[in-house]
């Protein structure tokens, strides 16, 4: 796999990290200990976003 092929397909993963996130999200009543884990993985996909 070329460094670029492995790139492309982080870039996805994390997109699609982000699209269930945001599925997640949209449920009402979530719990305090949910969001904070919705955020941290927003902030891993954004870190694999950028690579």
């Amino acid at each position: 796999m070329t460094t670029q092929v492995f790139l492309q397909a982080v870039r996805y993963l994390a997109q699609s990290m982000l699209e269930n996130i945001e599925v997640i999200e949209s449920v009402q009543h979530l719990s305090t200990n949910t969001m904070e884990a919705l955020k941290g993985l927003r902030k891993i996909s954004n870190i694999l976003s950028e690579m």
